[in-house]
């Protein structure tokens, strides 16, 4: 997910941008390890090997969709594996300017996530922030150099999301507003000219169902801590009625999976676009499902 964190949504980046493994392909899924594999290379040179840590396979689609976008197809070697070398993996062996942007843009959110647990987590989130944030300012301070503008955009957006978290008026939507835009602009920088209309619509839809997704899956937890969660506000939810509403909560996640799906049909289908197809078509839906069994649903 996307920025901030705790009791803000859009703190999730490993889980709910994933493709769906059962339905792919050997040679597909090897692509896509060696998409993820890159990026978590990129990312150890760039800012060093704890950096790693960071890593997202929200991002890993992102490079996937570019290049399926502008039907560029890379060359991956096989090498050791950094964290474990009697394991080999496929990667990029050459400067890649798209995984050095993707790249930065992880490290800036972790950075903006890092600095509103400070401000809004809990009393341990909060010292152990603290304790960490040279690290991150640090990270930081390298990644805002390489991309200044993204910087101002996230920045932008953190404050976007807080501002609508703490409004008195703030529904679903308007809740989601924040994180659908800044992804839109993401998938916007994904694409040429032509198709960028197409890829706003896609990119805002993913973000709308990014931020949802994480929402519902903190559902309980944030009913214990008193969080703010939009669907606790939208519809009044407590331990009692939970049962009851959650069906409602979860027809507002499958609709936004929809609506998502027939906005990346109507994109170009080209390189890596059996793969992309994967994550959006089936691995959303393989997400949901395993957020609905937090609560007993299964989807049908």
């Amino acid at each position: 997910m996307f920025i901030p964190y705790t009791e803000m949504r859009g703190d999730n980046m490993t889980g709910y941008v994933r493709a769906h493994k059962p339905e792919m392909k050997i040679k597909e899924y090897e692509s896509y390890r060696a998409f993820y594999c890159s990026l978590c290379r990129v990312l150890g040179k760039r800012y060093g090997q704890l950096s790693r840590l960071l890593l997202s396979y929200d991002l890993t689609f992102f490079a996937l969709f570019a290049c399926s976008m502008r039907n560029e197809e890379f060359l991956f070697r096989i090498g050791r594996c950094p964290f474990n070398p009697a394991k080999k993996c496929a990667y990029c062996d050459y400067k890649l300017p798209l995984m050095e942007y993707m790249a930065d843009i992880t490290v800036l959110i972790a950075y903006y996530k890092w600095r509103d647990t400070i401000e809004d987590g809990g009393f341990f989130k909060k010292a152990a922030a603290i304790l960490l944030l040279p690290y991150f300012a640090f990270l930081h301070k390298r990644a805002k150099k390489f991309r200044p503008e993204e910087d101002v955009r996230a920045a932008r957006y953190l404050a976007s999301q807080f501002k609508a978290e703490h409004s008195f008026f703030t529904g679903i939507d308007s809740a989601a507003e924040p994180t659908a835009d800044y992804v839109s602009g993401l998938a916007s920088d994904c694409v040429s000219e032509p198709l960028r209309v197409k890829a706003l619509t896609f990119g805002r839809l993913l973000g709308r169902y990014i931020y949802l997704a994480d929402a519902l899956d903190d559902l309980k937890s944030d009913l214990k801590s008193g969080s703010f969660n939009p669907f606790i506000k939208a519809y009044q939810i407590t331990d009692g009625n939970l049962e009851e509403i959650f069906p409602q909560c979860r027809s507002v996640l499958e609709l936004t999976i929809g609506a998502l799906i027939d906005a990346y049909q109507q994109l170009p289908q080209n390189v890596y676009s059996e793969i992309t197809g994967n994550v959006i078509q089936l691995g959303l839906y393989e997400q949901a499902d395993r957020i609905y069994s937090h609560y007993h649903e299964v989807a049908k």
